[in-house]
């Protein structure tokens, strides 16, 4: 099938936006994507405005396109949206994960413990992204899925997504949690269980950013 020219538009900035070759507060000016991605500005503008309703991108009086910058709000309230879509999306995976998923949720935790110890933010990030995608891949329903992966990369965009940089505490913490949590899936424990477990395990992260003096620290 032929992608259209507004989804190839939106695929190139988009992936320009996640990798941080357009870090937030950069413009996006329409004509001279147009003429970079060899298309004309229409499909350029439709892109920019599903971008932006996906969280992407802002429009500015007077300025035009933007990619976001997360405050600290905005962060919060991320993570908190993370928090419940994480516990109910891992929950309609349940009845779906086979043996091999919870193998990799274990090898990613090591390597995000390993992260710990090395000090390595970025793997800490990857690891962290690679334990949930484990549990919450074989959820039936792909558009819960895509929006969970979306709002993890709006976080990851943020300059608070480096929480585990400044807190590696609460990193250790995060491995501890998710090791608990495994095995509550491992054992059969009760859904309500899980998503309760998962939904606190994301929300404490908000509770470390509010603390006293975080924010000074990032």
């Amino acid at each position: 099938m032929t992608t259209s020219k507004q989804e190839r538009v939106y695929r190139a900035v988009r992936k320009r936006i996640v990798d941080g070759t357009l870090p937030p507060g950069s413009r996006l000016v329409a004509d001279a994507l147009a003429r970079e991605l060899n298309v004309s500005p229409v499909p350029v503008r439709e892109a920019l405005r599903r971008l932006e309703a996906e969280g992407f991108v802002d429009y500015e009086l007077n300025v035009g396109a933007r990619v976001r910058t997360l405050d600290e709000g905005s962060w919060s309230e991320t993570l908190e949206a993370i928090a419940a879509l994480d516990g109910y999306v891992t929950r309609l995976a349940l009845p779906h994960i086979r043996p091999g998923d919870l193998v990799r949720a274990r090898e990613a935790n090591e390597r995000m413990r390993q992260a710990v110890r090395d000090a390595g933010p970025e793997q800490l990030k990857r690891a962290n992204q690679e334990v949930h995608a484990a549990l919450t891949g074989r959820c039936p329903n792909a558009y819960l899925r895509d929006l969970l992966a979306s709002s993890w990369t709006r976080l990851y965009m943020s300059q608070h997504g480096s929480v585990f940089l400044y807190h590696p505490e609460t990193a250790q913490q995060q491995v501890d949690d998710h090791e608990r949590i495994i095995g509550l899936i491992t054992d059969g424990n009760h859904p309500d269980v899980i998503e309760q477990a998962l939904r606190q395990h994301t929300l404490c992260l908000v509770q470390v950013m509010k603390s006293p003096g975080t924010s000074d620290s990032i």
